[in-house]
């Protein structure tokens, strides 16, 4: 994304906050979902809820956090950057539904 953005040296210190967000984000809920999974099998109803229930606070506040940091970002885009990274944005939904599941 950031070579398709063109991102230039004034915009790397909000390029950056939002790649070091993305990665935060990534190792947070990867680490919560390993102790989750490792814990399965010993956990009750309610402790499984709890920790599902952590999961889902987490992944809230760093989405949360990756909005900030992006927020930032697009702030000091150019008008073309912005018209990319919303184009990119747009086909992003568009490519999950065609991954996910019918509901029936």
């Amino acid at each position: 994304m950031q070579a398709e953005l063109h991102i230039t040296d004034a915009q790397m210190p909000q390029w950056s906050a939002f790649a070091q967000a993305m990665r935060d984000s990534a190792v947070s809920t990867d680490t919560l979902f390993r102790k989750r999974a490792s814990n399965a099998s010993s956990m009750n109803a309610l402790d499984n809820m709890r920790s599902y229930a952590q999961v889902a606070r987490a992944y809230a506040d760093n989405t949360e956090k990756l909005s900030a940091a992006f927020e930032a970002l697009y702030g000091v885009l150019s008008d073309q950057q912005k018209q990319t990274i919303d184009t990119l944005f747009r086909q992003q939904p568009a490519q999950n539904a065609g991954t996910q599941p019918s509901r029936r």
